[in-house]
């Protein structure tokens, strides 16, 4: 008996599977990374949240000392604000403000497929919808405890409330999106202009006669829900910040990134912000911070200082931006789901005994015949000092760094493994040792990069299996630090047995290319945590792990293209234009600035929709291609 649903029911069905598997994915990377991803700058945020939660408005709204600590305005009030509503409900937990982060990326998951559904066919709404739900680039992000991929969800809204005014010639859909856009820049100011290019292509979305009334409406939404914030800036500061004061430092650190040989003298990292403005306006005290003291000032001296540079070299910057918005069309390398259950015990072992360790002389003994394999002396590495200066209550971030230095190099021993010379892929393993089957551990490890990068790897002795892998570790760039400056880093990776009884750890080279790489292990440590839990979740991860390895930029390009093609083949102005403003906007402002994935997150929803319309038109054409070639013989069969 043929089982049929009605329409309603089946997309009830679709959006019920994509949620889930939204869900599904997420709670997998949640469980993998215990410490969010970027979790070391969520604590700004909470910072300004708390002032909230502990009932001081003033502080929330304008910071301790205006406008000299501009601290509050650096990131627009948005996230602060929900972070203060989630801790008023569940009190001061991170976990609760994951789950949130959760559940909303994967209302961004159905959002795509409800968008998609109106533009293109069920297949391609589904199929748009899953990938967004499978992605490792945006479930990844989607846990991090920053607004990054919370601001993504009013963007999409007011994609659909665009759409509608497209359909149904509603100025009031207009102004709803205008509106989204304006909500999104209390999360994230990066699409603070977006707005203007959404009014670019009215002419592709509305005939004559209409094209300015729904202009008007947009622009005119989005101005209304940002003035809030401008209103809280200006009372303040005493001076018009529309949203936030990051773009000057952004725009400095984003020249000096590009600037290799160090013509415009302008700093790469923040820290280096601070280091260069305290010698250059002889202010010591500004190495306290970005943002204090004299926050506003500094940033418009910033903001100066790099548009001086591109007046002066408007060829030079053209070719940055044009780099930087070809690399925003490739798909970050982030972690996979891990294809082994995770952890199910807490990872505090400051007063446990590892059961397995192993110094630098031990790998040595076991490695010696590698030729870029040597022991150091750890005694001699140079250390980096703090400032010195008093910045009162503030902790300056280069006396954070030098903290953090200490507390990782503190269980570092006298000696270090060091691989010197030219990597190809595997560079080091530690002796094979024993351990129980099915059981939860984790891997400490101090590791410094001085050159290149590295992927540590727990891997099963006997089957070669990858029980956990962590991140690219990329060399410490807070300070502008020569190579003998670096500090160690302590890894620290839970790793689940299974059936494994014994395992061993991996040094790889964390560039896909053979490269010159200098990096130092100061031993490893292991520590048994007890049994595991949720044994079978390890069957749908292997099953995730192997889709979301095909989630490539050379994969995917390919199909965005076929899709957008097929748009202009069919003069589908509209489609196309709504689904490439977006990253347009992002690949042509963003490029101004230094730019990193999380910043573009929201470009990849819409593109991951084309990238759904050229996987129908593949597998369709493969598909007549086969039958192309299996009917002349299907035809001399019958004869």
């Amino acid at each position: 008996m043929k089982v049929t649903f009605s329409p309603s029911v089946r997309m009830a069905l679709i959006c019920a599977v994509i949620f889930l598997f939204a869900l599904m994915v997420r709670g997998f990377h949640w469980q993998d990374n215990p410490i969010p991803p970027f979790y070391g700058m969520t604590g700004e945020y909470k910072a300004h949240a708390l002032n909230l939660v502990n009932g001081d408005l003033n502080g929330f709204l304008q910071g301790p000392n205006p406008p000299s600590d501009a601290n509050v305005v650096k990131h627009p009030p948005g996230y602060p604000l929900m972070m203060a509503a989630v801790y008023k409900i569940f009190g001061d937990s991170d976990s609760a403000l994951q789950s949130v982060h959760i559940v909303l990326d994967a209302v961004a998951a159905l959002l795509v497929f409800l968008l998609a559904y109106e533009m293109f066919s069920t297949v391609v709404a589904t199929i748009a919808g899953l990938l967004v739900a499978i992605s490792p680039q945006l479930a990844y992000h989607s846990i991090a405890l920053l607004p990054d991929p919370v601001a993504t969800v009013p963007l999409l809204l007011a994609a659909h409330f665009f759409w509608r005014a497209h359909k149904t010639h509603s100025v009031a859909y207009s102004a709803a999106a205008g509106v989204c856009v304006g909500i999104s820049c209390w999360f994230r100011s990066n699409a603070l202009l977006l707005p203007l290019f959404l009014a670019a292509i009215v002419a592709f979305l509305f005939a004559r006669g209409n094209r300015l009334r729904h202009m008007v409406a947009l622009v005119g939404g989005a101005i209304a829900s940002i003035l809030p914030v401008t209103i809280r800036n200006y009372l303040a500061f005493k001076t018009l910040i529309p949203l936030s004061l990051s773009a000057g430092i952004t725009l400095v650190v984003g020249i000096g990134l590009f600037d290799k040989e160090k013509k415009f003298g302008l700093p790469a990292t923040d820290i280096g912000v601070t280091q260069w403005e305290a010698q250059l306006y002889n202010r010591p005290d500004y190495l306290c911070g970005r943002f204090v003291p004299d926050g506003v000032l500094r940033e418009r001296r910033r903001m100066t200082q790099g548009m001086a540079v591109i007046r002066a070299h408007p060829v030079w910057f053209l070719g940055v931006m044009a780099h930087r918005a070809t690399d925003m069309l490739r798909l970050a390398r982030v972690e996979l789901i891990a294809a082994q259950p995770a952890t199910t015990h807490s990872l505090d072992q400051s007063n446990a005994h590892p059961i397995w360790s192993f110094t630098p002389a031990d790998i040595y003994k076991a490695d010696s015949a590698i030729p870029q394999l040597s022991l150091v002396n750890v005694n001699a590495l140079q250390k980096v000092e703090g400032p010195a200066v008093d910045c009162g209550p503030y902790h300056s971030p280069m006396e954070f760094a030098v903290s953090e230095w200490n507390s990782s190099a503190g269980i570092v021993r006298e000696q270090a493994l060091r691989f010197a010379g030219e990597a190809s892929t595997k560079l080091w393993m530690s002796p094979p040792f024993a351990v129980n089957r099915s059981n939860d551990y984790l891997l400490r490890l101090p590791i410094r990069i001085q050159k290149g990068s590295v992927i540590v790897e727990v891997v099963d002795a006997r089957r070669g299996t990858v029980l956990a892998s962590t991140p690219i570790v990329h060399s410490v760039n807070w300070a502008e630090l020569s190579p003998e400056q670096q500090p160690f880093q302590t890894i620290e990776r839970p790793f689940v047995t299974f059936a494994g009884d014994q395992v061993m750890v991996v040094l790889r080279n964390g560039d896909r290319r053979p490269a010159n790489l200098v990096a130092d292990v100061g031993g490893l440590e292991v520590f048994a945590l007890g049994p595991s839990a949720h044994g079978w979740t390890r069957y749908p991860r292997v099953v995730i792990r192997a889709i979301q390895k095909l989630f490539l930029t050379a994969v995917f390009l390919p199909l965005i293209f076929i899709g957008s093609g097929a748009l202009i083949v069919s003069r589908r102005w509209e489609t196309l234009a709504l689904l490439w403003v977006v990253p347009v906007y992002y690949m042509c402002v963003q490029s101004a600035l230094w730019t990193e994935f999380r910043y573009t997150l929201p470009m990849y929803y819409s593109l991951f929709i084309l990238a759904a319309a050229g996987l129908q038109i593949a597998a369709q054409t493969l598909w007549r291609f086969a039958r192309a070639r299996t009917a002349p013989g299907e035809n001399r069969n019958r004869q």
